[in-house]
């Protein structure tokens, strides 16, 4: 073989192989970057204030409760699967001067491409990597929506905004974050009682090496009765707002 035309070759290979080395390590970079924005240390934490409205469409009441909440990582385990995984640790009260008590657990499993995160017997993917302005993935993929009391979450779009910029939670300022907005439906909603009409609308922040700083989540829906009139809303809102974390 000419000498000459090896070369080029072998210049070519080398070449070829520095190229994808950089590039599956600008990926790697960015995955591991990313991943940052629901650190999984165990003790992390983080607080939140927590204020909620319960709507009662049998006497059309509205109750509204307020409280604190406690996100830990609490311990590590190999889920089914043999993957790594987490729990956090949720724990409540009802004023700062209040004993915390244990309420629930998240199981968090994070892979090379998303965050699954399973809470009350539901999984969903809140986050996927890279972590890019205008990236959007079906994060309710694993709710059973057939099933009524779940059908509210079909067809939502997670979608990252603002990624990298501040966010004030109206506690504490957080200057680097990325919004997933997830879902802003309605239909009707100023008809009147007479009207049906609904609202589902859900947001969370993340903050680079805290987590989750802030949740809303809203759905409610209002049937009329046979009259077609004296219709209430029957559903919730919940608003989550980190006021502390290590």
């Amino acid at each position: 073989m000419n000498r000459k035309f090896l070369l080029v070759g072998v210049l070519a290979i080398a070449i070829s192989s520095f190229i994808s080395s950089c590039r599956k390590q600008t990926i790697d970079n960015s995955t591991v970057q990313t991943k940052a924005y629901f650190p999984l240390e165990l003790g992390k934490y983080v607080e939140y204030s927590v204020d909620s409205t319960k709507y009662n469409s049998f006497d059309c009441s509205t109750v509204q409760t307020h409280w604190l909440l406690r996100y830990t990582v609490a311990d590590t385990f190999s889920d089914d699967s043999m993957r790594r995984s987490y729990r956090i640790e949720i724990r409540q009260r009802r004023a700062d001067s209040s004993s915390w008590h244990t309420q629930g657990n998240i199981l968090v499993t994070p892979t090379e491409y998303a965050l699954e995160y399973s809470q009350s017997n539901l999984k969903f993917i809140k986050l996927t990597f890279p972590i890019i302005d205008g990236l959007y993935w079906n994060g309710n993929s694993y709710i059973p929506t057939a099933d009524q009391d779940y059908t509210y979450f079909n067809n939502w779009v997670y979608t990252y905004a603002n990624v990298g910029q501040p966010y004030n939670t109206g506690f504490v300022n957080f200057d680097n974050t990325v919004t997933v907005n997830e879902a802003d439906e309605s239909l009707n909603t100023a008809d009147g009682p007479g009207a049906y009409s609904y609202k589902t609308y859900s947001k969370e922040v993340y903050a680079k090496n805290v987590g989750m700083i802030y949740r809303e989540l809203t759905h409610w829906v209002q049937q009329p009765d046979s009259s077609g009139v004296n219709s209430c809303q029957e559903g919730y809102s919940v608003r989550m707002r980190a006021t502390d974390h290590n």
